[in-house]
């Protein structure tokens, strides 16, 4: 393993950035991967997927090992090392091809671990032939093996040893004879240039429903997010799925699970987030028992890991060009940040970021990780995260890496906050207070999972929402102010049933929804008695609004939200999937329908296949006797990226 590196960052002696810090911490974890190759007397070609070493250390595992061989990409020639100790190859790296000569008559079992780390799988190719370990999954096809060499790979070939002849892979050849690669094996590669080659490349899964020739889309959206950390920031996480969504999603959202390496999202515009949160999690590592340590406090604030996702997502979609820093910014950031009542420091936890106005949440973290990279650097937040693989008190690991103490930096961000974000006003945080109620149905049975949703009045659209346990009763934190309070099944029907009117019982018209006003001391008592079962009231009350929306020459497109909209402030929403689709649940009345790319509005629908031109009022769409409206179909005059540019 390389010497690490000390570098300055804010005045304080910190970690350097590079993946192979934590290189030595991971590898008698589960990060490691044991295998055992089988060397037959003779040559063997194998791969060095370790960390580096001497070259003494292959004749120390092997004991009848007599030569060992390593081509040198840079000067076109072997380096070679013999048992004792002559030869010209010194030192063992990663991504290393050996051909190893082994005296006797006997095969020896050679036990080893490959490492994971970018450091290990992040190769650099040379110009011309490399000789190169393969660390990645065992019995990789070389489509897959190779896809992020699409830009340089000539060809590559292995010998079959058994077959006694060349197995070879061509991009684009109509037959290729190399059909996998082997987990520390190594091969040959021809570039046409230097690269850097990952070898961790995500699994990507799909429901049945999706095209191949949409896979093959979001294969390549999935490598670019990939490909982005990698030459920007030269780090990735290995062992890694992502998992697109069967389900139409009501909201284009995702999640990253930490125990089974699984990246779910909805739709790909959350990728770049949540594959931040991957590899905070690498960087974070494992406790001794093999679990992955939490995202979350106390071991870090919530603000932090949300901050920094926002912040790394941000910077990937501008990079792309489908949206602007300065126009997000503007148009999003700033004014749902202003929306956030508390100041930063009660967002550590998971209770109170995740409650109330998440959006303006997520907003004032992201606002407060550009701040402190203002006054620091970008490169100090994966040092952090480095840091605190070694310690548990983040506000040390803070104060080392950033320089600042983490009292002195909340004092300094509520003033440039107050500054900054007026009209916000830096007061001292007031917990959150609870909203309790129950929900009972016809006969007074407790009715569980009935989503209970509180819509903040006035123009800041905060909310909260609850889902009623097996006594049928919710409770759930809520900032002071006045909600409507509103009643709806789950999805996949979310059917809404109506608001609270203050007397027990619903309204199916938002006017006439009672105000709950919520103080220091919460609020409780909110008892309704639903006039039917949940199943029943889907039936009776709302019905389906289907289409699907189309670029100018008629294709289907994807992650486009749709949203009703009624007078009384009633609003559902949906995402269109692969085929361009939409359904969205709602109940009886008149609707305007809108639709948005990354909370950028394209327009209101006109009824007539396109986009409202502004002229008069825009059409409504009418739900009537809980019968579906089917067949709406949107095709927009220009693409979605034409039709925000500058914009958003």
């Amino acid at each position: 393993m390389p010497p690490v590196r000390l570098v300055l960052i804010a005045g304080a002696a910190v970690l350097a950035l590079a993946v192979m810090l934590v290189e030595s911490a991971l590898t008698a974890s589960a990060q490691a991967a044991r295998i055992t190759t089988t060397l037959q007397p003779g040559i063997n070609r194998v791969g060095w997927a370790e960390a580096e070493a001497d070259a003494a250390t292959l004749f120390e595992a092997i004991p009848r090992l007599d030569m060992a061989y390593a081509w040198d990409a840079d000067e076109g020639r072997y380096r070679w090392a013999a048992r004792d100790g002559s030869g010209d190859l010194r030192a063992l790296t990663p991504g290393m091809g050996l051909w190893l000569a082994l005296g006797g008559t006997e095969p020896f079992a050679w036990a080893r671990f490959l490492l994971p780390p970018a450091g290990i799988g992040l190769i650099p190719l040379r110009e011309g032939w490399n000789f190169i370990a393969w660390a990645g999954r065992d019995s990789t096809t070389p489509g897959d093996a190779f896809r992020g060499l699409d830009d340089v790979l000539l060809e590559a070939w292995d010998w079959n040893a058994t077959a006694q002849r060349r197995e070879t892979y061509t991009p684009n050849a109509r037959v290729n004879t190399l059909r996998k690669l082997d987990k520390g094996g190594a091969y040959w590669v021809r570039v046409s240039g230097a690269k850097r080659w990952w070898q961790f490349p995500p699994r990507v899964e799909f429901p049945n429903d999706v095209t191949p020739a949409r896979q093959a889309e979001l294969r390549t959206l999935v490598d670019g997010v990939v490909d982005f950390f990698i030459e920007r920031y030269g780090i990735a996480v290995p062992y890694l799925t992502v998992r697109f969504a069967a389900d139409r999603p009501e909201s284009c959202g995702g999640s990253y699970d930490s125990r089974a390496k699984v990246i779910r999202v909805d739709c790909f515009r959350p990728l770049a987030h949540e594959y931040t949160h991957a590899i905070q999690s690498y960087l974070r590592g494992h406790e001794e028992s093999g679990e992955p340590r939490s995202l979350y406090g106390p071991e870090v604030p919530v603000w932090i890991t949300e901050g920094m996702a926002n912040h790394w997502s941000g910077v990937y979609h501008a990079s792309t060009g489908d949206r602007p820093l300065p126009a997000y910014f503007a148009g999003t950031i700033f004014p749902e940040a202003r929306r956030a009542s508390a100041p930063l420091q009660s967002f550590e936890i998971p209770g109170n970021f995740h409650s109330g106005d998440r959006s303006a949440h997520y907003s004032l973290a992201y606002l407060a990780i550009e701040y402190l990279i203002d006054l620091t650097s970008e490169d100090a937040l994966f040092t952090y995260y480095r840091r605190i693989f070694f310690e548990t008190d983040w506000k040390s690991a803070f104060q080392t890496v950033f320089g600042l103490d983490v009292d002195q930096f909340y004092r300094m961000f509520e003033e440039h906050r107050a500054g900054t974000f007026s009209p916000y006003v830096a007061r001292d945080f007031t917990p959150h207070a609870n909203v309790q109620g129950t929900v009972l149905g016809p006969s007074g049975e407790p009715l569980e999972n009935v989503r209970v949703r509180g819509d903040r009045w006035g123009p800041d659209g905060r909310t909260w929402q609850a889902v009623t346990g097996p006594d049928g009763a919710f409770e759930h934190p809520a900032d002071p102010g006045a909600y409507i309070v509103s009643f709806t099944d789950l999805p996949p029907d979310d059917c809404h049933f109506g608001w609270y009117d203050g007397d027990g019982e619903l309204t199916s018209q938002g006017e006439e929804a009672v105000v709950v006003t919520v103080g220091d001391a919460g609020v409780e008592g909110i008892d309704v008695r639903l006039p039917a079962t949940p199943d029943v009231l889907t039936s009776m009350l709302c019905a389906r609004v289907e289409g699907v929306v189309q670029g100018p020459d008629g294709e289907p497109l994807s992650e486009i939200q749709v949203r009703l909209y009624r007078r009384d402030r009633l609003n559902e929403g949906a995402w269109t999937d692969t085929e361009g689709a939409f359904s969205i649940m709602v109940p009886d009345g008149s609707y305007e329908l809108t639709l948005s790319v990354r909370s950028c509005l394209l327009g209101v629908y006109g009824g007539d296949g396109a986009r409202w031109t502004g002229e008069g009022r825009p059409p409504t769409i009418t739900v009537a006797d809980a019968a579906d409206v089917t067949g709406i179909v949107i095709r927009l005059p220009d693409t979605p990226a034409a039709l925000t540019r500058g914009r958003c």
